[in-house]
């Protein structure tokens, strides 16, 4: 017999982005309120080198892929604000007729 659980995180509980070295296990976490991940004009420079041993995080090939991670933050605050509201600019609850939340993929244990 098979055991599934399964594990679902809703929008609102998304709290930060966790970014670990792969050098030195530095980590550093970056909230969803940050205004990095708010503000479309900032340059995302946030992920340049690890703020302890240097080492490029985001960079290859000649190219920065920090981009990549702003956006995806950007989106998140746009679907949370849109999807579940924000009193502090007064953006009302969508009227969607559904909710919405990730999946994270379960955890299998064999039972005999």
């Amino acid at each position: 017999m098979i055991v599934q659980t399964m594990r679902f995180i809703d929008l609102a509980d998304l709290a930060a982005f966790r970014f670990v070295c792969k050098s030195c296990d530095m980590s550093m976490s970056i909230s969803l309120s940050d205004v990095k991940l708010k503000n479309s004009n900032m340059p995302p420079t946030f992920l340049g080198k690890c703020r302890n041993c240097g080492q490029p995080w985001a960079e290859l090939n000649g190219s920065t892929w920090a981009i990549l991670f702003h956006k995806l933050g950007m989106a998140l605050n746009a679907l949370k604000t849109t999807l579940n509201g924000d009193e502090a600019a007064h953006a009302p609850v969508t009227p969607l007729g559904f909710k919405f939340s990730l999946e994270i993929k379960p955890e299998i244990e064999e039972k005999p």
